[in-house]
This record gives C-alpha cells, structure tokens and sequence, in this order.
C-alpha cells in the first residue's frame, strides 16, 4: 500500500534513506528495500521486506520524491492515527537531516502542503504552481505554523 509521498529538500543515496527509514519507523535498515524503478522490486522485495521506498530525482526546492509502500501490517496499523504518522515524517526529517514536504490531508488542505523540519516543526505552505508541470516544486509561501513539534 503507498503510505505518503515525501518530497526531501535535499538528494539522498539508497543507503542512506535505508538507514533514516529504518531509525524513523525503529525497524531493522534490513527491512526497508529502496529503488528507484518498481520493477527493481521483482527481484530486491522479499517476504521480510517491511517498508519499500521509491526514489525519483526532481527538481526545486525538492529535488528528491520518495513513496513509501508499506508491506507490513503492524505498521499500517500505526500509520492509521494521523498524529502517529506525523511523528514518523518528523523523524525521518530528522534521521535525513532536511525539511520534507507532503500533502495536506486536512480541511482546507487541497492546494496546501505540510513543510517538516528536522527539528520537528511543521508549517503549511503553497508550492509555486508554474513550476509544478516541470516537476519543480518550488515553496511560494508559507501559510502558518499547523502543529507543535512532536516529540521524536
């Protein structure tokens, strides 16, 4: 099931965004596959396989997407609670040491999408909407503060 798309301000190596999942949802970095094709999956996911990410390059201020599949049930359980799934971004924005961004999900959220620091603080925003059909996500302004930081 794809959990969240996270833009990453910041380009990471596989190993890297491995280690981050793996300390931001306390799994074994064994657990978490990353590919940057899904067809890598046939022969990389195995039964164990918890978490699969998906990394595609951008452009912007984001330069990096990653979608986060979850394979395992006891984490999509957890994912379920909303406040439980924002302390998981938080501390995979922390575990990358750079800001994430991904959609609101909340009333009135439709064109609003959530800025997550890695020191925890979460922030709406609007992307610049001519940049988006280049792929470019690119901040047009911030909106205001959504969320005291979440302890991680």
């Amino acid at each position: 099931m794809l959990w969240q798309d996270v833009l990453v301000a910041r380009r990471q190596e596989h190993a890297r965004i491995a280690a981050a999942t793996a300390e931001a949802f306390a799994i074994a970095p064994q657990d978490v596959v990353v590919v940057n094709d899904l067809e890598e999956t046939l022969v990389r996911v195995t039964p164990s396989t918890r978490l699969l990410v998906q990394r595609t390059l951008t452009g912007g201020d984001f330069p990096m997407l990653l979608s986060v599949y979850v394979l395992d049930r006891l984490i999509e359980q957890r994912l379920a609670d909303r406040i439980v799934a924002m302390a998981h971004l938080q501390r995979l924005s922390q575990a990358l040491g750079a800001a994430l961004l991904v959609s609101d999900e909340t009333p009135p959220g439709d064109e609003e999408e959530l800025l997550i620091q890695p020191q925890g603080t979460v922030e709406r925003i609007l992307l610049n909407a001519g940049d988006l059909d280049r792929d470019e996500y690119r901040i047009a302004r911030g909106l205001a503060s959504v969320a005291a930081r979440i302890p991680v």
